[in-house]
């Protein structure tokens, strides 16, 4: 193997070497999504932007097991599952072209570049469908409804707010709307009455 790989040419060893570290990251990734991620604990993916004028944290997004729009927690996953599959198939595509068809190296590099974009794209859309099929095949909302919890950003009157809440085994942190529109304060303790799509419908408790 060593001998092989002495006898290649700089830019062929590049490729090998591309091919390796790519294909290990990417099958390990792979595994990982498999799993389920490999993580534990609360599911709090948070994109908060401070309202620093009103003392508090004003308007805030956050995503708890995807279900918030403006925060992908798979982007990361998924960027990181594309550049490794780019540098696989730019290595893999990149050695077979230089060693197999004998052209030069530069039309060798151009095509492994194409063909490491195009698998980056591919491999993105299939994980991001894939944990889209893991989330929302274990993830059912209508099982917070009668579970109590407490305001984790302030539910700010006829607006929505966030609420801490544990079901399905596990602490949430989820988007939640007053039933009676009134504001509850952070760290009140409330009682999730309802679901509206995927935003929970909360009263305070005395």
């Amino acid at each position: 193997m060593v001998d092989w790989i002495q006898s290649l040419t700089r830019l062929e060893q590049t490729f090998f070497v591309c091919a390796a570290v790519g294909s290990v990251f990417f099958l390990f990734q792979l595994v990982l999504v498999s799993l389920g991620g490999g993580g534990g604990g609360a599911d709090v993916g948070a994109d908060v932007v401070g309202d620093i004028g009103d003392g508090a944290l004003g308007d805030a997004d956050l995503a708890s097991d995807g279900h918030h729009p403006s925060s992908d927690l798979g982007f990361k996953l998924l960027s990181f599952q594309g550049l490794t599959a780019f540098f696989m198939l730019f290595g893999l595509v990149g050695l077979a072209m230089s060693k197999g068809s004998g052209l030069g190296g530069g039309i060798s590099a151009l095509t492994a570049t194409a063909a490491g974009f195009l698998g980056m794209l591919v491999v993105a859309k299939l994980f991001r469908l894939f944990i889209g099929m893991q989330s929302s095949g274990t993830i059912n909302m209508k099982n917070a409804v009668g579970k109590t919890g407490r305001v984790y950003l302030r539910i700010r009157a006829g607006a929505k707010g966030q609420v801490e809440v544990a079901f399905q085994g596990r602490l949430r942190v989820c988007d939640a709307m007053s039933a009676d529109g009134s504001e509850i304060p952070s760290d009140a303790h409330v009682e999730v009455t309802g679901l509206e799509g995927s935003t929970l419908v909360v009263k305070r408790l005395s």
